[in-house]
């Protein structure tokens, strides 16, 4: 589902998804018509812009969490701001992207999060971050945890994490609750955030 107000935008967006053998692409342009269509026809991801004439993108996802838990929403706006970062993460977001990318990270970032996984680039999760100095408590997590948050923190799936640890993919979920239980995390992404600003972790380098 396209939730975006600017038809000509959203009618161009679905096209492409649908050359990308999307073949079912619904639409709103409005938080109201979003939750309506996501009851209708729950989907598995909606793609969500941040302005609305009725609200913003953070009562859309509250919206789809009520009537469609399962689907994974990607906020998809034109801006990067700090504050509209952090929201759509409140908000429980699974992905972030702004309008200026190219369309493959779109296309990656819509697969990362239907795989239940995190697409925040590291440029948007930096600028969140250094707009809040306020550190969250110092987590007792283990060594394996720190591991498995660092590969979270790269983009990496479960499947990846296991392969990569030589764990199995059930070992790693449930490292993954525990860690997100420990950071009072609600979202992968989350974990990310908060272990980062507590120093718990580092960012991974950005290239140019």
């Amino acid at each position: 589902m396209i939730v975006d107000d600017h038809q000509m935008f959203a009618e161009s967006l679905g096209r492409l998804l649908e050359s990308r053998d999307h073949n079912d692409v619904q639409y709103s342009s409005s938080v109201a018509g979003a939750g309506e269509v996501a009851r209708a026809h729950p989907p598995d991801v909606a793609i969500v812009d941040w302005n609305l004439p009725d609200g913003n993108g953070g009562a859309v996802i509250r919206s789809i969490r009520r009537v469609a838990p399962e689907t994974k929403v990607l906020v998809l706006t034109g801006s990067s701001s700090p504050r509209v970062v952090h929201d759509a993460l409140d908000a429980g977001a699974d992905g972030f992207l702004t309008k200026d990318r190219a369309a493959q990270e779109l296309f990656e970032a819509i697969d990362t999060v239907h795989r239940g996984e995190v697409s925040l680039s590291p440029d948007a999760l930096h600028e969140v971050l250094r707009s809040r100095s306020d550190a969250t408590g110092t987590a007792e997590l283990s060594a394996r945890e720190l591991e498995i948050l660092h590969c979270i923190a790269r983009g990496l799936s479960n499947k990846e994490i296991a392969g990569e640890l030589f764990l199995s993919a059930n070992t790693v979920r449930n490292h993954v609750q525990r860690l997100s239980s420990k950071l009072g995390a609600h979202s992968r992404l989350e974990a990310v955030v908060l272990a980062v600003r507590a120093g718990l972790i580092s960012l991974p380098t950005t290239t140019p």
